[in-house]
């Protein structure tokens, strides 16, 4: 008799805790495991001792392990009788992984089950672990599927399709029909053709069919039985309205050229179709890659325009340069000096653009923004950083920070400081599963009717100008007194009219809308969850808000911004933070504008925060007790521009302003003085 004995798991030759020996005919681990490794020491938590197993091992020539887990980042190693069978899926979604055995996989009649934690910080819920005695592929040929996805019109169209087992986890499966042209990882299939037959076990099983976040969503109920084959048929309809919006996604890899995560070049162009995006910038690391023979072979090429480009990935930052050409030369990554770098990135084209990547994710041991090198209260580079780029991410869908708005206020931060820094959202995605490409993205300006024949240079052109929507979800646009739109400069020295519109499916809600002056809160709307029927008769959420603005005290820039609950189901999940700082994170989706530009003055011009700030230091003689008396007629903003260049003279407001003269500046004002006494005292470079 075969008996299976489950090790949580096992580091070295030392057993950490041991399951008590099970025998009989079959059984389920169902109250679930938890593993953790974390600085380097191994912890249980709770361990649950029913393991299935066969009884006599001439019944398992070919089976199947599957295990059930949530929570996997690293890679967690699953061995039988001493002898690998490969590791879990590396999702955080709930997730089966299923492992193929034979009778060779056996060595003694005391077989084990192993768990191997990874030597990297990680912490997994193996929920369920079964022992079947078919294979992976006949389990997954017990019952099919056959999908018919079409737009509004009938016509075929790709999409993502998402299948749950009766426990919310992704359900293994195969693609049976039509997997040349598709992509698929356990639980998701990717089709391009708008026709895909799948093959499932028999069970039951809720399927969601997506194609972004401009489309409503079909979802299915179904109970398979054995030997079932059931049609069906879903109708996408584009409920956001993106005319004249081109949907890019300016940061995109393969694990063909980049070596890491798991999506071929085939499978991101089926990715890129059936999330519709429409202008995809390729930027594996360090390597020129082109989406344009794949999408060729594929029959992909109405669906989007590729761009080459690159992620420049140096040991301090990585950035992202586009676009190129298949014969252009390779940037140099070894180059650490940022001035000398990025001027290298121009150096064959100077219409180039050049993007800070993920600004808080630390490589090497460096942080691009690391409060040592960056003043996250004024925007001031202190250190070594040259922060002279055409854009920068604020928003990535796969690389996260705990705090969404962390890299928003960084960004309002550089702003006044005067950069004319645009704002991105993007996926860094590697993977056809794990995130989803385009999740994060941008929007920009320009004419996007034949997504097939995007004009390039004109949507470059609509970057650098900053003419883009910033976008998880969410759709945001905004206009003021009527005719300015996202990257014009007005003039408006009286009230000031300003319109945000918020779009998103029925399925993706949002419930406040936010206007930033200079970086500061002025204005914020609660709004009820829910659909509202339009006059064209689909379902989706949709507002305008109208506020209007009394005289600004200087110039401003204007930024809108969405948010909304980030729980909104399994089809789309909002994924954890990539290096996340320990706290509590509460996904959610959004969409912001870039700024519309504000000159109060009437000067015609726009003059940033930190500009303003200097020709008052100047013109009150680099005096705290001379510039005290100016500060009321201008924003906070202005006044801690002051504050930094009192600081930077020797002469800090806290050293030679009383506390009361300091209160009496106003409670943002507090706020932000306190916040640089701190980083000064704290973070900065001496």
């Amino acid at each position: 008799m075969i008996r299976y004995l489950l090790m949580p798991y096992l580091i070295g030759l030392g057993v950490l805790s041991e399951a008590a020996t099970i025998s009989g005919s079959y059984s389920l681990l169902d109250e679930g495991v938890s593993l953790s490794r974390r600085n380097s020491v191994l912890n249980v938590d709770r361990v649950a001792l029913n393991l299935p197993f066969q009884s006599e091992r001439h019944e398992i020539d070919q089976g199947s392990v599957l295990i059930s887990h949530r929570g996997v980042k690293e890679r967690w190693e699953v061995r039988l009788g001493g002898k690998r069978l490969g590791f879990l899926d590396q999702i955080e979604q709930p997730s089966w992984t299923v492992f193929e055995f034979s009778q060779r996989s056996f060595q003694t009649d005391t077989d084990r089950i192993e768990i191997i934690a990874p030597t990297a910080t990680d912490a997994v819920d193996i929920a369920s672990i079964s022992v079947v005695a078919f294979s992976p592929s006949q389990l997954k040929r017990q019952s099919q599927i056959d999908l018919k996805v079409s737009d509004d019109q009938g016509g075929a169209l790709p999409s993502r399709i998402t299948v749950l087992d009766n426990e919310g986890f992704l359900a293994p499966l195969m693609v049976v029909e039509g997997g040349e042209k598709s992509a698929f990882r356990t639980g998701v299939v990717y089709q391009s053709t708008g026709a895909v037959s799948v093959g499932l076990a028999a069970g039951s099983y809720q399927v969601f069919v997506n194609r972004g976040p401009e489309y409503e969503r079909a979802v299915f109920m179904l109970v398979l039985k054995e030997g079932e084959r059931r049609a069906l048929g879903a109708q996408l309809l584009r409920s956001v309205d993106t005319s004249n919006w081109i949907s890019s996604d300016p940061h995109t890899h393969t694990f063909t050229n980049s070596r890491h995560g798991d999506a071929t070049i085939e499978e991101r162009v089926i990715t890129i179709a059936g999330e519709a995006l429409e202008l995809p910038i390729a930027t594996d690391h360090n390597i020129l890659t082109d989406y344009q023979p794949a999408a060729t072979r594929l029959g992909l090429t109405e669906y989007f325009t590729p761009v080459i480009g690159d992620e420049v990935t140096t040991k301090e930052a990585h950035f992202n340069v586009f676009p190129l050409r298949p014969d252009s030369r390779l940037p140099d990554f070894r180059i650490l000096d940022w001035k000398r770098l990025l001027g290298h990135f121009r150096q064959d084209d100077p219409a180039r653009i050049i993007i800070l990547n993920h600004p808080h994710n630390v490589h090497n041991g460096f942080r691009p923004f690391d409060r040592k090198h960056f003043n996250p209260v004024t925007g001031r580079g202190v250190r070594r950083i040259d922060l002279n780029v055409d854009a920068m991410e604020v928003l990535s869908s796969s690389a996260q920070q705990t705090d969404m708005m962390l890299v928003f206020r960084d960004w309002f931060a550089l702003l006044n400081q005067g950069y004319r820094v645009v704002g991105l959202g993007t996926s860094d995605v590697h993977d056809v599963n794990r995130y989803i490409i385009g999740q994060g993205r941008t929007y920009l300006a320009g004419n996007d009717l034949n997504p097939g024949a995007i004009v390039i240079e004109e949507a470059c052109q609509a970057l650098r100008e900053g003419r883009a929507l910033i976008s998880m979800g969410l759709f945001v646009n905004m206009t003021v007194n009527q005719t300015a739109r996202v990257g014009d400069t007005v003039t408006s020295r009286e009230t000031t009219l300003v319109e945000v519109d918020v779009q998103s499916p029925s399925w993706l809600p949002f419930d406040r809308v936010m206007l930033f002056a200079n970086g500061s809160l002025i204005r914020s709307r609660g709004i009820g969850l829910g659909t509202s029927k339009q006059p064209d008769g689909l379902a989706r959420n949709e507002r305008r808000i109208t506020w209007r603005l009394s005289k600004l005290k200087n110039d401003t820039h204007l930024i809108a911004m969405a948010t909304g609950p980030g729980n909104i189901g399994p089809s789309w999940p909002i994924p954890r933070p990539y290096q996340g700082n320990g706290e509590r994170f509460i996904p959610r989706v959004a969409g912001a504008t870039n700024p519309i530009w504000i000159d109060s003055d009437g000067d015609g011009k726009f003059s940033a925060a930190r500009e303003i700030g200097e020709r008052l230091w100047n013109q009150s003689g680099k005096r705290v007790s001379q510039v005290l008396e100016r500060l009321g007629d201008y924003d906070s903003r202005v006044m801690i521009q002051v504050a930094d260049l009192a600081l930077q003279s020797g002469t800090p407001f806290w050293d030679v302003l009383s506390p009361n003269a300091i209160r009496e500046l106003g409670a943002e004002s507090l706020g932000l003085i306190e916040a640089l006494r701190a980083w000064d005292e704290k973070d900065r470079v001496q």
